[in-house]
């Protein structure tokens, strides 16, 4: 029997990537054997080659409809034999995809065409949002990565609040607007990314110079 061939979406940006790492990772642990690919742009792509959660990473142009060459690989690409495609990143772009995979192949999304449609997320973190569609699509959650880190350096666990990082950047990027300061919550969350998971986010900063 051949492995289970699955195609995960997800284009960016940063933040959404970020979030995205322990659905990743459950989507790995609970899919051990299956073929799990990639679909990003170009600027995510050593970070998530080096992150050992996938086994291809493929580049989206991201081309317009009229750009004949990248439209047909595209295509081709979407149908590269997938049992599951699992579109995370849920735009309108992505709906259109969806409409160029070959019958068979289940798309977990919004799509109207989609096979397997997600729930309704008002209300919903983003990275819980990311879970929860893997999850559909045969993940088992695992313990986030940054409550294991805190416990390991004696921090609670039950004190942790998943949504706490979200809200400390909210509240910064409100304050830089206000006294005209510049936005500096993509720093902080890059340089907290390094801290949760340096092995996989250091490459990524080499490559941007930061």
């Amino acid at each position: 029997m051949m492995n289970e061939r699955i195609l995960l979406i997800k284009h960016g940006a940063l933040g959404d990537i970020i979030q995205g790492f322990d659905a990743f990772d459950s989507l790995r642990k609970g899919c051990p054997d299956a073929h799990i690919s990639l679909l990003t742009t170009k600027p995510y792509e050593k970070l998530m080659k080096s992150s050992n959660w996938f086994d291809e990473v493929l580049i989206d142009q991201r081309a317009t409809a009229w750009n004949i060459f990248q439209t047909l690989r595209l295509k081709s690409l979407l149908r590269m034999g997938w049992d599951k495609i699992i579109d995370l990143q849920c735009s309108k772009r992505t709906a259109n995809y969806a409409r160029l995979v070959s019958k068979g192949t289940r798309w977990f999304g919004i799509a109207p065409n989609a096979t397997d449609f997600m729930p309704d997320f008002t209300g919903i973190t983003n990275r819980q949002r990311m879970l929860t569609a893997v999850c559909m699509a045969g993940a088992t959650e695992i313990e986030p990565d940054l409550l294991r880190r805190a416990e390991s350096i004696g921090v609670d666990g039950d004190s942790y609040d998943e949504n706490e990082l979200d809200i400390m950047a909210t509240e910064l990027k409100d304050l830089c607007n206000s006294n005209g300061l510049p936005d500096l919550s993509e720093k902080i969350e890059m340089l907290l990314t390094y801290i949760m998971f340096p092995n996989i986010a250091l490459p990524f900063f080499k490559e941007l110079d930061i």
